[in-house]
């Protein structure tokens, strides 16, 4: 797909890319939306040899007559932070989900090739030893790591998944897969 112009750019060498088609699907079902980049930044502490590890995010769209049309969540916070060494630092992805649907949060591994977990992925505080931790709140999306020990990049996958509650039950209508990318600063 061509890319959106125009191109928008914010803070901190951060640029929007918006790509957009249509696809028609054949029936319900469940079906992976995504998108594969080739590389990485190099040095990425927790991902080894990252500038050869491609860069994939998805999502899963999930149509279900039961629970009616859906649409995705918008993430409105950039997935490109800064952090300070040895200060807590949070982050919330800013998901909106424009139906009004249950969100639900979770670290995952970044993903790589053939859409699977890239090898060696570890969390950030698993980089360092020592007493920092590295969480999210699964019900507000609040990711805190208390305390980054080592200046440098970091990437991690935060995974939010809608819910609806159709007929007293709660049903799992899609989800999103967020790649960002945090850098430790002084």
């Amino acid at each position: 797909l061509p890319r959106q112009l125009p191109i928008q750019f914010l803070q901190n060498d951060v640029q929007i890319n918006t790509y957009k088609g249509v696809h028609t699907y054949g029936g319900p079902g469940i079906y992976r939306i995504s998108v594969l980049d080739p590389n990485r930044n190099e040095n990425v502490l927790n991902i080894p040899g990252s500038v050869q590890v491609p860069f994939t995010i998805e999502s899963t769209l999930i149509i279900n007559p039961q629970t009616g049309h859906n649409s995705s969540v918008a993430l409105l916070n950039p997935a490109i932070e800064r952090a300070c060494l040895n200060k807590r630092w949070i982050h919330n992805p800013g998901a909106y989900d424009p139906d009004g649907d249950i969100l639900s949060y979770s670290l995952v591994p970044c993903l790589g090739q053939d859409y699977e977990p890239v090898f060696g992925f570890t969390y950030p505080d698993e980089v360092n030893p020592g007493n920092d931790s590295f969480t999210i709140d699964p019900n507000t999306g609040d990711v805190v790591w208390e305390f980054p020990l080592q200046i440098g990049e970091y990437n991690i996958g935060i995974l939010i998944e809608e819910w609806r509650l159709v007929n007293g039950v709660l049903i799992k209508v899609g989800d999103v897969v967020r790649d960002m990318q945090i850098t430790v600063e002084l």
